[in-house]
């Protein structure tokens, strides 16, 4: 159950930060107030970094630096190995019900 609740809210947040590198990127194009990289960040660390690092090559922003060039790409793998432990853990505790057997194939050696 808390499972499906991580990965909703996993979505939720990766949608959060691709709609948020789109509009900072129409903000940046207009010259209007722009969204602070701290916030930009914030929503990465917080579980949206693929959403984020989707959203900065789809729409060509950020990619010059290169605090987003590298940071992004180690929060995606950070996030990665953070799920992978949240499926594991899910796996040996039972949690996944009916899922369990598909994610037992992949991860029973963890």
């Amino acid at each position: 159950m808390y499972a499906g609740i991580f990965f909703i809210y996993l979505l939720a947040v990766n949608l959060a930060g691709l709609l948020i590198f789109h509009s900072d990127k129409k903000r940046a194009v207009k010259h209007r107030f722009r969204i602070p990289e701290a916030r930009l960040f914030l929503i990465a660390i917080l579980g949206g970094a693929a959403g984020c690092l989707l959203g900065m090559y789809l729409f060509r922003h950020k990619t010059r630096h290169a605090r987003f060039v590298i940071g992004m790409p180690l929060l995606v793998i950070l996030w990665i190995i953070i799920i992978i432990f949240v499926i594991v853990w899910n796996i040996r505790s039972g949690a996944l019900g009916s899922a369990g057997p598909f994610f037992h194939a992949f991860f029973h050696n963890f």
